[in-house]
């Protein structure tokens, strides 16, 4: 939730940028499972842009197997935590959350007569889990 204080000079208690933080983080490490951090909202907006996450710095790792990616985070971690001026260190883990890419050939689907649609409605079901469309035509039978 964002949110804007006053002026550092409007401030009753004179305290530096750092020593708020400090006593906000104090108050806040008590709930778990909550992510903050505190910055300008523009240049969070611009940082989050570019790096495809919501931190200052990020270090990103890439890879196909879901346990390496998350032991090399940990050494990452483990590296990085002693530095003086890093603050909230944390991995965002995709453990148990794989991806899955798509790629559907134009050219081989025109030689079968499948749209591009068609095709993406097959493959969400058929991975996502949706159920097809119900049909209200009667089938026509012969006798």
């Amino acid at each position: 939730m964002p949110g804007e204080p006053e002026t550092q000079k409007e401030w009753e208690r004179k305290i530096t940028m750092d020593q708020l933080v400090e006593e906000m983080d104090k108050k806040l490490r008590q709930y778990q499972g909550v992510v903050y951090n505190y910055s300008q909202p523009i240049i969070d907006n611009v940082a989050e842009a570019v790096a495809g996450i919501n931190a200052s710095n990020a270090v990103k790792i890439y890879g196909d197997d879901l346990n390496e990616l998350d032991r090399i985070a940990n050494q990452v971690i483990t590296q990085i935590q002693g530095v003086r001026g890093i603050k909230d260190v944390g991995i965002l883990r995709n453990i148990g959350q794989p991806e899955m890419s798509v790629r559907l050939s134009d050219t081989k689907m025109a030689l079968y007569g499948v749209k591009t649609a068609d095709a993406q409605a097959v493959i969400e079901m058929a991975i996502g889990g949706r159920r097809p469309p119900s049909s209200t035509k009667a089938s026509a039978s012969s006798t």
